[in-house]
Parts: C-alpha cells; sequence; structure tokens
C-alpha cells in the first residue's frame, strides 16, 4: 500500500498516479487508486447505520412517549368533566384550566426527565467509550433532551387542555 498526498481531487490524479506507480517497476501488473474517503467509509457504515438506528428508535420512543401523556391526560379529563364543568360554573377562567391541565402533564414530564437524568449520569460511564468528540456527560445534550421532552409534554397536553376548556357547567350541575 502507496500513500499519496495530493491537492485536488482524486478522479483527475487516478492516472497520472497509476502510471507513476506502475513504472517504478515491471512487476506490479495492477494498480488500485483509492481516496482515503473511500478507503475508511466501508469501516464506519455500521457505526453510522447504528447512529442512524438508535436515533429511529430515540424519535420512535418519542412519538410513544407523546400519544402516552396524551393518553393518559385525555383520560383524566374525560373522567374529571364533571369537576371541570363545576370549576367553569364557579367561574373558572379558560386559562385557569388549560394550566390546570399542563401542570399535570409538566408534573409527570419533570418526574421522569429526573429519573431519566439521574440513570443518564450513572450510565454515562459505560457510553462515554463509545462516543467520538462528544462527552457522555455534555449538559447541552442533557439541556436539549429536557426541552424536547418537555415541548413534548405542552404539545401532547395542550389538546386535553383545550377539551377542558369545553367543558359544560349545565352538564355537570345536572349530573348525579
Amino acid at each position: 500500500m502507496i500513500i499519496a498526498r495530493i491537492s485536488g481531487e482524486v478522479s483527475t490524479h487516478r492516472a497520472s498516479l497509476r502510471a507513476e506507480v506502475q513504472g517504478t517497476s515491471s512487476q506490479i501488473r495492477f494498480v488500485e487508486v483509492l481516496s482515503l474517503q473511500d478507503r475508511v467509509d466501508p469501516e464506519f457504515r455500521s457505526w453510522k447505520l447504528g447512529a442512524v438506528m438508535f436515533s429511529m428508535f430515540g424519535l420512535l420512543a418519542l412519538v410513544v412517549a407523546g400519544f402516552g401523556l396524551y393518553s393518559i391526560l385525555a383520560f383524566d379529563v374525560a373522567q374529571r368533566r364533571q369537576e371541570l364543568g363545576i370549576r367553569v360554573a364557579l367561574g373558572a377562567s379558560a386559562d385557569r384550566l388549560v394550566r390546570f391541565v399542563l401542570r399535570q402533564a409538566m408534573i409527570l414530564v419533570a418526574l421522569g426527565v429526573g429519573i431519566g437524568l439521574a440513570v443518564a449520569g450513572m450510565a454515562a460511564r459505560y457510553v462515554d467509550p463509545m462516543l467520538f468528540q462528544v462527552s457522555a456527560r455534555d449538559p447541552t445534550i442533557y439541556t436539549l433532551v429536557g426541552v424536547t421532552l418537555l415541548l413534548v409534554a405542552v404539545l401532547a397536553g395542550s389538546f386535553p387542555a383545550w377539551r377542558a376548556t369545553r367543558a359544560d357547567p349545565r352538564e355537570a350541575l345536572q349530573a348525579d
């Protein structure tokens, strides 16, 4: 293997490099000229595939968690329809009802993020050797993940919160 440093594109120098190497000996019959990128890419293909797969599974987990949180909040709002109607009858504003429902979402997510951060902190030493130019304890990544989860919680809680504002006080006061 001979390594040569060239300036410019490999394809423009391929023929001259081949001729130069074959000119050094009559024993050399075949010369393959590859860029370093072409030589290294196959070695990283499995790592890139693993990174893409982990990213896709993480995204899928985020979507499933968002739908799960939505389901819990929607069920809770449906179960508390009478209570919410009474709150509206007593003068609760729509903003207050939205904050009431979103507060539940934020409590659930804050608890989950706290537990997740603790587990991630403990597992960081095992993951650190597999990372390249990134620390397993990078506060930017932890912050970004926490903010993303909070945004998903707000999105997941928005529709149940909107439904809570639609509670009919007449139904609540006439029920049972």
